[in-house]
């Protein structure tokens, strides 16, 4: 003996048929996830054939309530892990941070020894500079206080060619 009912497949066929009007009064992006849903209760056609239920239009619904739940779960999972993944780089970031502000540290403390570095190659630049003039040794003592200062390029002598009141050539003491 035969079934007396039509096949669920043929059943929701049949559905999808009468609903077709429908479909096409859909935006063409809403006819996708329409087609979508069809296809939902089609992959649950084994079991609902198995219920053969009065009304094929209920195990369709239940059929596109399953594949929406699998769906909500899949999608439940992915954003669990991209929220894991996601603190996994914050916590690597943190760590790189903690690494260049050790590294700020290191280049501020070179850069304040390049600083003295250069201090005491300028103080010896105008120790030499001011040998080399054959400055006296107050202007000499005077430079080496201020430090930064530019040396004077100033004549010590008199028109007479004679060193001025104060000043000798650099055979004296101060």
């Amino acid at each position: 003996m035969g079934r007396t009912n039509p096949t669920y497949r043929d059943a929701l066929s049949a559905i999808e048929d009468r609903w077709s009007p429908y479909r096409r009064a859909l935006r063409r992006r809403d006819r996708e996830r329409f087609d979508r849903l069809f296809g939902y209760a089609r992959g649950h056609a084994d079991a609902a054939g198995a219920r053969n239920h009065r009304n094929p239009l209920v195990a369709a619904l239940i059929g596109i309530a399953l594949e929406q739940e699998r769906r909500h779960d899949d999608a439940e999972r992915e954003r669990e892990g991209l929220a894991d993944e996601l603190a996994a780089v914050a916590d690597r970031l943190d760590r790189i941070d903690g690494r260049l502000n050790r590294i700020d540290g290191r280049i501020e403390r070179i850069e304040g020894r390049v600083d003295d570095v250069e201090a005491a190659v300028d103080a010896a630049a105008l120790d030499h500079q001011l040998d080399a003039a054959d400055y006296p040794p107050a202007v000499t003592a005077l430079a080496n206080r201020l430090g930064d200062a530019e040396v004077p390029d100033v004549d010590c002598s008199g028109d007479d060619g004679e060193m001025l009141d104060g000043a000798d050539d650099g055979e004296g003491g101060a």
